[in-house]
């Protein structure tokens, strides 16, 4: 069948079915959004080899420099429209991309309401006329019976600060799309502690109880309990996972040892790989005929959500950790595996759904409603990759992607995520340093996630006493500022320069972290509009640089990364000024 083409506002519809299309162009507080309802013959279209449909349209680069989409990673830079394809779907990302330049402001932001199913994204700059060119290709094979598609597209094309121009894409899924968020206990706004870089998978009941001790007293709420409990293989690799009991050796009574870390006062989830299912577990067998891909270098297979009963051992193997060890949470790992390769099969005998995205669906609908079911302020963790619409309404704890020690990665995750996750809690990856450590560096590893939730994995007795003073001072203030830091609205300047300054406003109140010890913090920064402001120096140096123009004069106090008083004084506005704060120090502003 000949591809047919068809522009209106501005769009381009692309099809090979010989679609009908109607168009519907409304606005929605500043932006505006084209909904599509396109219709076929099915039996006609069934001749199609491939079938799809595609959206495009251009604009002129004119102040665009970057392009921001949920997993870019450390990588803004500007893209040619011939450069490989960027997939969106339930289990990936978000289909959202947002065109900005130098200033950090917004020149382009547009995304689908097509959340779940796979689209393949083309967004870059065609060199022929130095337009951006913004292509959506829709798989349509899954649908070619129903004879009738519907979609929208959203686009703000007004200059303003990327995360404004964000939240309003978040804000259109969840009010106008349907994608509602799951509740989010308290807990899961607290400090945690984390087995896994303090322990990998050497970890057993006696460990983990002497840590929470100590961790509890630290003001942390809740232990993750990672990879190991379910093997003695301490070889990575998932080759054992897919039976889900706990090791006789290391935990002979789960139930015993989850009460007496609750009797501590703290929260307790465990950690599942939900994809992998291991050559050497008992379940192999049952599973080895539905897999998505088997991975040789993992040992394991990525099982098939397609086949009710691979949906089914899962739901059940939550439940019954949830209902009989007494868990308040689980930490589900590698969603994002849960994906259709070029070896994936095709509809066989036994399915229920053919595709995979539609299944992976249904697995977490039958997860969140059987597991909300035993408790209903589960707390669940999913992690950076697969945090898109469609999963906020099944986890309420989303975690930046592994980078073990590395400061920059966990402050871009922080900041990436907070710019589209609403009311869940956005998690940093977990805490660790070299035990040699100067207590300052270590602390900065506490202030790349001080936008977000810490997972802290340092074994606590390894602390000394500089270092327990440290990060007795930082949780704590993470602790009792949080509606300010985690609640308030989130201003992250310059993302093509990955967040040099950072802040968040509460009531009358403001709290900033400057990365970047070069950069000179603006008044908005600290403001003269609210009441009083705390500035932390996330940054090696000795002080940091403030625009006092056009401030009043204030009272300043800075302590040290302990909280040990530093310096204090009068900071009279006027002119730039190196404010003397220690590193990894706080500078607490006040009117006078």
């Amino acid at each position: 069948m000949q591809e047919q083409c068809r522009e209106r506002y501005g769009v381009t519809l692309e099809d090979n079915l010989g679609a009908e299309a109607e168009w519907e162009r409304t606005d929605r507080e500043g932006s505006e959004v084209l909904s599509l309802r396109i219709s076929w013959d099915p039996a006609q279209a069934a001749e199609v080899p491939e079938p799809c449909f595609a959206l495009t349209f251009s604009v002129a680069q004119k102040g665009i420099a970057h392009i921001w989409h949920p997993v870019c990673g450390l990588d803004r830079g500007l893209r040619a429209d011939w450069m490989g394809p960027i997939d969106t779907m339930t289990s990936v990302s978000a289909p959202v991309f947002c065109l900005f330049g130098e200033s950090g402001e917004s020149r382009c932001t547009f995304a689908l309401s097509e959340t779940r199913q796979r689209v393949r994204w083309s967004v870059g700059l065609r060199e022929e006329n130095a337009r951006m060119i913004c292509r959506a290709q829709i798989p349509a094979a899954l649908f070619l019976g129903r004879g009738e598609y519907t979609v929208s597209l959203y686009r703000d094309l007004r200059e303003r600060p990327l995360e404004d121009a964000l939240d309003g894409v978040r804000r259109w899924w969840e009010e106008d799309c349907g994608a509602k968020p799951l509740p989010v206990p308290e807990t899961a706004t607290l400090p945690m502690y984390s087995t896994w870089y303090s322990h990998h998978q050497v970890v057993d009941e006696r460990t983990v109880e002497e840590d929470c001790r100590l961790a509890a007293g630290f003001g942390m709420r809740a232990v993750i309990l990672d990879d190991g409990w379910q093997t003695d293989d301490a070889g990575r690799g998932y080759a054992f996972c897919g039976d889900w009991e706990p090791t006789p050796s290391k935990f002979p009574d789960m139930a015993a040892h989850v009460a007496r870390v609750h009797a501590l006062g703290m929260k307790y989830l465990v950690w599942f790989s939900v994809p992998f299912v291991g050559i050497h577990s008992s379940h192999w067998a049952q599973f080895s005929d539905k897999l998505l891909c088997f991975q040789e270098s993992q040992g394991a297979g990525v099982l098939d959500p397609r086949y009710p009963e691979v949906r089914r051992y899962l739901i059940d193997t939550y439940c019954r950790a949830v209902r009989d060890w007494g868990l308040d949470g689980l930490k589900l790992d590698f969603i994002d595996e849960f994906y259709a390769r070029p070896e994936t099969p095709a509809r066989r005998e036994g399915m229920d759904c053919p595709d995979v995205q539609d299944a992976v669906a249904l697995l977490m609908t039958g997860v969140h409603e059987a597991l909300r079911a035993i408790r209903s302020d589960i707390l669940i963790e999913f992690r950076q990759r697969y945090i898109g619409p469609g999963m906020r309404a099944f986890g309420n704890m989303f975690r930046v992607s592994d980078c073990p020690g590395d400061l920059l990665r966990n402050r871009v995750g922080v900041v990436d995520l907070r710019l589209l996750s609403g009311s869940t809690a956005v998690h940093g990856d977990p805490i660790v340093w070299n035990p040699e450590e100067s207590c300052e560096n270590a602390a900065l590893q506490l202030l790349s996630v001080l936008f977000g939730v810490v997972q802290f994995s340092v074994r606590p007795q390894e602390l000394d006493a500089d270092k327990r003073r440290m990060v007795d001072f930082w949780l704590s203030y993470m602790r009792e500022n949080r509606s300010v830091l985690l609640g308030g609205k989130l201003r992250a300047l310059s993302p093509h320069l990955l967040y040099p300054a950072v802040w968040a406003d509460g009531e009358n109140r403001r709290i900033a972290a400057v990365y970047d010890p070069r950069f000179v913090l603006p008044p908005e920064g600290f403001g003269s509009a609210v009441e009083d402001a705390d500035v932390a120096n996330a940054t090696q140096a000795e002080s940091l640089l403030l625009d006092l123009r056009g401030v009043p004069s204030c009272r300043a106090e800075a302590v040290d990364c302990r909280g040990g008083a530093a310096w204090n004084g009068v900071l009279e506005g006027g002119r730039v000024e190196a404010v003397p704060v220690p590193p990894a120090g706080l500078l607490r502003l006040r009117k006078l």
